[in-house]
């Protein structure tokens, strides 16, 4: 009877848990987009937005540990508030994914979706879009470091999704 009291009331904490949500995958891969759609009730902090308020200019600079500061600011009023977060950014690699966890505690179920784009589908995407070159989409796309379900549950994540040019693996 006491297990399935305490299953129970871990099932009601989850359902009024706020969510953290990781947006994780290459530039033009589909993250803000997504992020647009899915974005009722939620609080989107984006670093292009960041970077484009601090240097007028989507693309990484020279400027970057201030626009990851002030990304980070932005997430821990967001987490005062006690809001859903969508954390939209690249998160290339474990050690970026580990920070957009940072202070984030168990009142929030951490989710990461992963965007993995095939490069021929980004250079059409940045073509047409026109936010950054195609050379940094391309660097960026080379830095990637796609985790694997293992690594992300490793990371702290509750939850995982795969999106693979529009096809959804869960």
């Amino acid at each position: 009877m006491a297990k399935t009291r305490n299953a129970n009331a871990e099932r009601r904490a989850l359902r009024n848990a706020r969510l953290i949500v990781v947006l994780c995958g290459p530039s033009h891969s589909g993250k803000s987009a997504f992020a647009r759609r899915f974005a009722n009730g939620f609080t989107i902090i984006n670093s292009d937005d960041v970077r484009k308020s601090l240097t007028g200019n989507p693309e990484l600079s020279e400027h970057e540990g201030s626009v990851w500061a002030e990304f980070s600011a932005r997430k821990h009023i967001a987490l005062r508030a006690g809001q859903n977060i969508i954390l939209d950014a690249c998160h290339l690699s474990s050690r970026a994914r580990r920070h957009a966890l940072e202070d984030v505690d168990d009142t929030h179920r951490k989710i990461c979706i992963v965007f993995d784009c095939p490069f021929h589908v980004i250079r059409k995407r940045c073509l047409r879009e026109r936010r950054i070159s195609l050379a940094v989409a391309r660097e960026i796309w080379n830095r990637f470091e796609k985790p694997t379900l293992q690594e992300l549950l490793r990371e702290g994540f509750d939850e995982v999704y795969f999106i693979s040019t529009g096809v959804v693996v869960l």
